[in-house]
């Protein structure tokens, strides 16, 4: 059985603190950050950052902008890990350059690993995109698990309409749960000139009108 290859949950950040040694600090999703300690983590008042298992995307934005500030004052190198394969390292010139190589090896200087549930059984860790699939049981179910290799396509822009595949079900290794791509996800995707895209091969009638609402055809 595979095991994930770190049990820090994300979003977090990685603090450079002197070659091979670093500290991780957490990010804390709170309705009243003032009731939350602090212990050097990122705090951020939010009461729903999660849709479906995945951070909202005006949060990752949030974040960028916090560790950007937090960068430029320190000048330290800093990286935010918002998946096995999603990064954004920020270096001590204060570029920025988003990765698919997410900090490993080293040592953690204030041991902030955490405690994480063993993978489903049935389930492995996709060697190109580095999130699971395979056949497993949740909850007494059995789930199809799918990894991020396989994204619907946008029939405007040919671009991911979403991270994951509009209905497939997906497992997230932080917290051993199992989640369903919910085609609602796909409604929030805008082409790169702003205007909302057209999901390839698919249809959502609106039985008002009878129109589709996700192609024009």
């Amino acid at each position: 059985m595979t095991n994930h290859p770190h049990s820090y949950r994300f979003p977090y950040v990685v603090e450079a603190i002197f070659p091979t040694v670093y500290r991780v600090h957490s990010i804390v999703f709170n309705e009243d950050i003032e009731t939350v300690e602090n212990q050097n983590n990122i705090l951020i008042e939010e009461t729903d950052p999660f849709v479906n298992g995945d951070l909202r995307s005006p949060l990752r934005d949030v974040i960028i902008n916090i560790v950007t500030e937090w960068n430029s004052a320190s000048h330290k190198r800093l990286c935010v890990v918002f998946g096995p394969k999603d990064c954004v390292y920020f270096e001590k010139d204060e570029s920025l350059k988003s990765s698919k190589n997410v900090p490993s090896g080293g040592v953690d200087l204030y041991d902030t690993f955490d405690e994480i549930p063993p993978v489903l059984e049935g389930l492995q860790q996709c060697p190109t995109c580095g999130y699971f699939y395979g056949s497993c049981f949740y909850n007494e179910e059995p789930w199809e698990i799918s990894c991020a290799c396989n994204p619907n396509i946008c029939e405007r822009c040919d671009k991911p309409v979403y991270k994951w595949r509009i209905t497939s079900n997906r497992y997230d290794p932080s917290s051993s749960t199992c989640w369903h791509a919910s085609i609602v996800n796909a409604w929030g995707h805008k082409c790169p000139d702003g205007i909302s895209g057209q999901l390839k091969n698919s249809f959502l009638i609106d039985p008002r009108t009878g129109e589709n609402l996700l192609n024009i055809e």
